[in-house]
């Protein structure tokens, strides 16, 4: 997947996501704010991992949603 910003300039980027085929999926973001840098671990599970269906876009949002002092994700140029 993909880098993305968000709309209070925030880069995240997203390392490849272990999944446990019908179960859940965990995945590792480092989060570039402009209060500094930080990464975590975020899980996929229960209806989380069945409303992804594989979708990058649904991970943007719910790292978003997470971490919402990074605001919202905002198109790559």
């Amino acid at each position: 997947m993909k880098a993305f910003r968000t709309s209070t300039g925030a880069h995240v980027h997203v390392f490849p996501i272990t999944i446990t085929m019908g179960e859940a999926a965990s995945f590792r973001a480092v989060i570039f704010s402009t209060t500094g840098a930080y990464d975590k671990i975020f899980n996929l599970e229960g209806a989380d991992y069945a409303n992804w269906g594989s979708s990058d876009e649904y991970i943007k949002e719910y790292i978003c949603d997470k971490e919402g002092i990074i605001g919202r994700p905002v198109q790559n140029e």
